[in-house]
């Protein structure tokens, strides 16, 4: 209510007062709000490094918000030294909270070896999980692991084709079906087609739910 003035004048340094009462009693959205205004300098000095520790404290509590503008302060390299392993462990929270986008960047942390040992088998985990939530790089990626077989993926150019398809209807605007419609049999594109359509049906919504 001070922070907005909402019933009573605004007062940034009342507002903060009170954050910080329930922040130290460990309330993660007060915790979050005081690191808002800390980051921001909302009626004092900017101050990253007190911000970076109250956001620290709500991740801790699973803060989706928190998490992310922590992730935000390593990846900008502001207060925080850019640290991968940081990055990846504050990445692997928001995807275990199945937030597609992240998923998406975990498992290509896991293609790449950033911030975690190099592993095909976890990259593909994290691909399918957010390519079923309609995330439309990780449908591509996920075709990818089909097609060439990685991991704990074999190769299998029918749900490859199918996962292009849907990356390609999703937004993605690579089409890797280009690679695979000489290597298949008309056959295959056509039931590849008719499992695309079946899980479009599936996921009508969430389908176009979330973009990177």
């Amino acid at each position: 209510m001070y922070l907005n003035g909402s019933g009573v004048p605004k007062s940034l340094p009342t507002a903060r007062k009170w954050f910080k009462r329930a922040a130290d009693n460990g309330y993660a959205d007060a915790q979050y709000d005081l690191a808002v205004m800390y980051e921001n300098g909302e009626g004092m000095e900017a101050n990253c490094t007190e911000a970076a520790k109250w956001y620290s404290k709500a991740v801790q509590q699973n803060h989706v918000d928190a998490i992310q503008n922590l992730l935000g302060i390593y990846e900008r390299g502001t207060c925080l030294k850019q640290d991968d392993v940081e990055i990846a462990s504050l990445t692997r929270r928001l995807a275990e909270l199945d937030i597609a986008d992240d998923q998406l960047n975990l498992g290509s942390f896991y293609a790449m070896g950033r911030g975690v040992p190099k592993d095909e088998t976890e990259a593909g985990k994290w691909f399918a999980l957010a390519a079923e939530q309609g995330q439309p790089v990780a449908q591509f990626m996920l075709g990818q692991w089909y097609r060439d077989g990685r991991g704990a993926i074999a190769q299998n150019y029918v749900a490859s084709y199918k996962w292009f398809t849907l990356a390609t209807a999703s937004g993605n605007q690579v089409d890797g079906r280009n690679f695979l419609t000489p290597k298949m049999t008309a056959e295959e594109i056509a039931e590849a087609k008719r499992q695309a359509e079946e899980w479009t049906a599936k996921h009508p919504i969430r389908q176009k739910a979330q973009h990177q």
